[in-house]
C-alpha cells in the first residue's frame, strides 16, 4: 500500500512541477531597457516602451523576462547577458524620437521609430528590426504604432 502512495505522490508532484512550466514551443526571451538615441523622452516615456515591448510578445504567448539593464553595447555584452539571463533571445529596444512645436507654446508635433535589436543567445547573431516611423500629436499612440510594427516584424521573421 505504501509503495502505490509513493507513486502516486510521486506522480502528483511531477504534474504540479510541469503546471507552471510554458507550455511546450514558448520560446523565453529576455528584455532590456530601452535606450533613447535621441535624448529628451522622460525616464516614464523610456519605460513605457520597454513594459509595451514586453506586452506584445507576452501576448503572442512568448515567456518574457525583464533585466533592468541596458549595456553600452550590445555586441560586447551580449554573450555576457545572454549566459547570465539564460534566455534563448536578448531585447535591445532604441527609441529614436523628436518633437517640435513646443517652443512655440502649442501642442507637440513628434517622430517616434523603434528599433529592436534582438540577440539570438545560441549564435550570438543579432538581427535589427525598425519599425516605421509614426507621427503626430500623441506621443504615446505614435510609439504604439512603431513598437507594434516592430514586432510583428520580429514575429514575422522567426
Amino acid at each position: 500500500m505504501h509503495r502505490w502512495l509513493s507513486v502516486a505522490v510521486a506522480s502528483l508532484c511531477v504534474g504540479l512541477l510541469g503546471a507552471d512550466a510554458p507550455p511546450v514551443g514558448t520560446q523565453s526571451v529576455t528584455v532590456l531597457n530601452s535606450t533613447d538615441v535621441n535624448g529628451g523622452l522622460s525616464v516614464l516615456q523610456v519605460a513605457y516602451v520597454t513594459a509595451k515591448i514586453g506586452d506584445l510578445l507576452d501576448q503572442h504567448g512568448i515567456a518574457v523576462n525583464r533585466i533592468p539593464v541596458r549595456p553600452p553595447s550590445i555586441e560586447k555584452s551580449g554573450p555576457y547577458l545572454c549566459s547570465e539571463a539564460r534566455t534563448a533571445l536578448l531585447f535591445a529596444p532604441s527609441i529614436l524620437s523628436s518633437e517640435t512645436g513646443r517652443q512655440e507654446g502649442g501642442a507637440a508635433w513628434s517622430t517616434v521609430r523603434i528599433q529592436l535589436a534582438v540577440v539570438d543567445c545560441a549564435t550570438n547573431a543579432i538581427r535589427r528590426i525598425t519599425g516605421g516611423p509614426n507621427s503626430g500629436f500623441d506621443w504615446t499612440a505614435d510609439a504604439d504604432r512603431s513598437i507594434a510594427d516592430a514586432v510583428k516584424q520580429y514575429l514575422s521573421g522567426r
